[in-house]
This record gives C-alpha cells, structure tokens and sequence, in this order.
C-alpha cells in the first residue's frame, strides 16, 4: 500500500471571520434556532485549501 503526504493551508474568508461567526454566535446567544447543516454549508463556501509543497 503506498502511503503520501500532503500539506494543506487553510485560508478563511474576511467575511466568515469577521461577519457570520460573530452574528452566528450572536444568534444562538439570543435564542434563535439554527440549523448546523445551514451553517456548515455556509462556512464550506468560505474555506479555501491551498496545497503547501
């Protein structure tokens, strides 16, 4: 079996960070119902991976 390694950076979106982590948390503080699947595709859209060599 042939093993690999890779490295991976991952780069977070100005907008997740800054704005919908905040708000989320603000949101879920104040009592309003989430839905995780809504949030993790949210955050998905704002992850990026670059491949370190």
């Amino acid at each position: 079996m042939a093993r690999s390694e890779m490295r991976l950076r991952v780069k977070w979106a100005w907008w997740v960070t800054y704005l919908y982590l905040p708000l989320t948390r603000f949101g879920i503080w104040l009592g309003v119902p989430v839905d995780p699947k809504v949030i993790s595709d949210d955050i998905a859209k704002g992850v990026r991976f670059d491949v370190v060599k």
